[in-house]
């Protein structure tokens, strides 16, 4: 099972300045509806081609929709020997609900 962090968690991670990739695995169309800055997007099917560019001394943040494609991208990456990843809970619909209540909600 992966480590999942609260919006709320993650927010106070980036505040704060701390070294993370936050990967964002909607498709782009969803993406460009509405992303946390500075997170990169790699959608879910692509992910095994852009494993490379993901850092393995470093915090992953997976982030999706509600955080079902999370953990499965987050079990992905700990076969593959990623052992610093976690999901962010409820996705970036939850960060939209408690963080960033101007972001588009859909």
């Amino acid at each position: 099972m992966s480590k999942e962090i609260t919006a709320q968690q993650l927010k106070q991670m980036l505040e704060k300045r701390e070294e993370l990739t936050l990967v964002d695995l909607r498709p782009s169309w969803e993406q460009q509806l509405c992303a946390i800055d500075g997170s990169m997007n790699v959608p879910m099917d692509d992910l095994p081609m852009y494993m490379h560019e993901l850092p393995q001394d470093k915090t992953i943040v997976m982030v999706c929709h509600h955080g079902s494609r999370s953990r499965q991208a987050a079990a992905f990456l700990k076969g593959c020997g990623y052992n610093k990843v976690v999901c962010l809970s409820g996705g970036i619909d939850t960060w939209a609900k408690d963080i960033d209540k101007e972001m588009k909600r859909y």
